[in-house]
């Protein structure tokens, strides 16, 4: 795997995916990765096991109790996502 800038990426990584917006955007338009951290290690595959640098659940949640907000053309706030 390369970063952003095309050097190779060593160890373990975690990414971040941005979802195209307009409707059907998400099947039709590219999505743009985003580095979050890595160079962490990652121990190897234990037997037929999951691959253990493999998230474990997402989650997805919104930064305020009262849930998603209309933005001032009407759409509505997009949720963020925890990876735990």
């Amino acid at each position: 795997t390369k970063s952003t800038t095309g050097t190779p990426i060593d160890g373990g990584s975690l990414f971040a995916y941005r979802v195209p917006s307009g409707k059907d955007g998400w099947k039709t338009k590219p999505w743009r990765r985003s580095v979050i951290a890595t160079g962490f290690r990652v121990r190897g595959q234990l037997g037929n096991m999951i691959n253990p640098g493999a998230p474990g659940f997402c989650y997805t949640f919104y930064p305020t109790k009262d849930g998603p907000q209309k933005k001032n053309n009407g759409a509505l706030s997009r949720p963020l996502i925890a990876i735990a």
